[in-house]
């Protein structure tokens, strides 16, 4: 039976090994989706500011249509100053060429602050385009190393799996289809030693029979705390020593 114990232990230890392996696989995809969203966060704050950048350039170009309706204004008032028979209505159209000229001026002021605006907001796209772009070759080369992570752990899972069937092959049939059943129930940790009466597994003190049973080291038996499969862990110490 103690052949038999380690020889189960083993394959515990494969099998806890496998199953780290399969979480470090199952959160590659995960891993890969936080580097994916934080390069679609950068891409849209680009995206942002260049929408910024449109809607300025969109307001000044506004602004030089104004300026130029106002122009047009303000030269056919002119040409028209020629052919005008009164005072009063030459100080009327003076008057309204002055309002225009001071309409425009206000105009182009707000003007050069669009200019000085678009040329921040690009200045800030250029920059944000660079942190992607940086952002971009840190996220491909993550990428690449996590590839070869899941690539290494499905290669050792082969090999844990190819190494199981042949540890395996020592334990007798019946015990090892009583070690599965009870790792579908309780998990990857199935067999748990005992010791001072004390299983290892959930920490709880099992009943003296149960321990002086154990003892005897001729069968395993189950925690009635966890239901794990416990053994006397003592004759296995002394024999590694």
């Amino acid at each position: 039976m103690k052949e038999q114990i380690e020889t189960l232990i083993q394959l515990q230890r494969i099998e806890k090994e496998r199953a780290a392996l399969q979480t470090q696989i199952a959160e590659i995809p995960r891993r890969e989706q936080a580097l994916d969203e934080q390069l679609g966060a950068a891409e849209d704050e680009i995206t942002r500011k260049k929408e910024r950048i449109d809607e300025v350039r969109k307001q000044y170009r506004a602004f030089e249509s104004d300026v130029r309706a106002n122009q047009d204004r303000i030269d056919k008032s002119r040409a028209r100053l020629g052919t005008i028979k009164t005072n009063k209505e030459y100080q009327a159209m003076l008057k309204e060429i002055e309002e225009l000229r001071k309409k425009n001026s206000k105009i182009e002021d707000e003007m050069l602050d669009f200019l000085d605006q678009i040329e921040a907001a690009e200045g800030e796209a250029a920059s944000e385009k660079e942190k992607h772009d940086r952002l971009k070759a840190e996220t491909d080369g993550l990428k690449k190393i996590l590839r070869e992570e899941a690539d290494d752990a499905s290669r050792r899972m082969g090999q844990l799996d190819l190494h199981w069937r042949q540890v395996s092959e020592a334990i007798d049939p019946a015990l090892l289809k009583r070690f599965q059943m009870v790792r579908e129930k309780v998990g990857p940790v199935t067999l748990a030693p005992v010791s001072n009466a004390v299983c290892g597994g959930c920490n709880l003190n099992i009943p003296h029979q149960l321990f002086n049973e154990l003892q005897r080291f001729d069968s395993l038996k189950y925690c009635p705390h966890c239901q794990r499969l416990i053994f006397w862990e003592k004759p296995l110490e002394e024999n590694n020593g």
